[in-house]
């Protein structure tokens, strides 16, 4: 006697019979594997009003958002973050943004940073310089911020 099982997963869909079940199964841990995984964003801002709103409209566009009030904290949890998108504010009690791109670049870091910022003239220039995906000024779209991040 043989079973039919009809397993839908992500965008795929699948008859299973009894006999097939093994073959099933490693279909599926493939397909588990290959499922787009959020992307990692870590979000350093001191101000805890701008970490709320933007980690809401990350979330919203399925965005895994990691929140840090300074440089500083960041760092001690992620010294040599190996994959995401950094994104930080300039002015912060502290080691400011630019600081902290700067420290990155010399530890070898390469993790796309992108600023957010009410100094905006004074950050664009040296921020892109030195490798930023971008540079918004407070206030701004989040749209555009989420528009740059799905495009990177």
């Amino acid at each position: 006697m043989l079973i039919g099982i009809s397993v839908v997963y992500y965008k795929y869909s699948f008859n299973v019979t009894e006999i097939a079940i093994f073959e099933f199964i490693a279909h599926l841990e493939i397909l588990i594997n290959l499922a787009p995984s959020p992307k990692k964003i870590y979000l350093v801002d001191d101000d805890r009003i701008v970490c709320h709103s933007h980690t809401i409209i990350l979330q919203k566009y399925g965005y895994d958002v990691e929140v840090f009030n300074s440089a500083e904290k960041f760092l001690e949890k992620h010294p040599k973050p190996e994959d995401g998108i950094l994104v930080l504010d300039q002015n912060m009690t502290g080691m400011t943004g630019l600081q902290l791109q700067q420290k990155l670049i010399d530890e070898g870091v390469d993790i796309p940073i992108v600023f957010i910022t009410a100094m905006y003239k004074a950050v664009k220039e040296a921020a892109t310089k030195n490798g930023a995906l971008g540079v918004f000024e407070k206030p701004f779209d989040p749209k555009e911020l989420v528009d740059l991040l799905q495009n990177s």
